[in-house]
């Protein structure tokens, strides 16, 4: 699609019909694909079916399951503010501003061995908003550690104000 493809199934199955043919010269290995509902990959399946005789296109609901998931957090006013808590963080810390962004990195490098940062929701991401809030949870003792250092409470940020929340035993 960087080269200007679009989203139509027949650019869906030609992604898809080059590895396959190079894959199954003799069309007669391949037996399922599976896309997830939106109709024009739907309809990529029914172009590959064409071209690989053997093959059923299965649905899959994710996409279905994404959107719901997607309106429960966007229209459920306590996991809607959740969620918005988590995205705050995650902009106060992981955001363009370098000092909190670089002490971030550290801090999780030092707890995890690896610079760990936080998932953002996609609508075409799986349980991107539960993704989220789990990461915040995982992250919650070097969120805490960040937001106690003196270097970070000298930054000259309005970042300050909703921290005291993750301070919480309860949360």
């Amino acid at each position: 699609m960087a080269e200007g493809g679009t989203k139509k199934a027949t650019y869906v199955a030609h992604q898809f019909l080059p590895f396959m043919r190079k894959s199954d010269p003799e069309e007669n290995r391949f037996d399922c694909v599976a896309f997830d509902g939106a109709r024009n990959v739907r309809l990529a399946g029914e172009l590959i079916e064409k071209h690989f005789p053997m093959v059923t296109t299965v649905h899959g609901a994710e996409h279905s399951a994404t959107l719901f998931f997607d309106d429960v957090f966007t229209r459920c006013a306590p996991l809607k503010l959740l969620s918005n808590f988590s995205n705050w963080i995650c902009i106060m810390l992981e955001s363009t501003l370098h000092a909190p962004n670089a002490l971030f990195k550290k801090v999780t490098k030092k707890h995890f061995g690896l610079s760990l940062g936080f998932i953002q929701p996609s609508e075409c991401q799986m349980a991107g908003h539960e993704l989220n809030l789990l990461r915040l949870y995982c992250l919650r003792a070097p969120i805490l550690e960040v937001i106690r250092k003196k270097t970070f409470l000298d930054m000259n940020t309005a970042f300050h104000a909703p921290t005291h929340v993750l301070e919480k035993p309860e949360f």
